[in-house]
């Protein structure tokens, strides 16, 4: 639970009284039905990977769309005629897309 104050600030009573919560209710869950007690703790195992996989994924992303642009504006700098290839590229890539979305 202490990675929750990540998130939210939490002062270490709030963090344990969290924590207790948490116990409590996966323990009133296991009371009442082993079953809702494995599928409340396999939804929280399975939430905790997909948020990992999301944070890696936008990390990734992140990196690829900062590195790109910075890349093609140093080379305009530098004077490498990227720029106008680059345009007329896109160009016809929006065109080809206008022409195959109008039919």
């Amino acid at each position: 639970m202490v990675y929750a104050r990540t998130f939210v600030p939490l002062t270490d009573m709030q963090v344990r009284g969290l924590a207790i919560l948490a116990i409590l209710v996966v323990g009133g869950a296991n009371y009442v039905s082993l079953a809702w007690g494995a599928a409340i703790q396999n939804l929280s195992t399975i939430a905790k990977g997909a948020a990992l996989v999301l944070l890696s994924t936008f990390g990734a992303l992140n990196g690829a769309m900062m590195s790109g642009p910075r890349v093609l504006f140093a080379l305009g700098q530098d004077g490498f005629p990227i720029h106008r290839q680059t345009y007329k590229l896109i160009q016809t890539c929006i065109g080809l897309l206008c022409w195959l979305t109008s039919t």
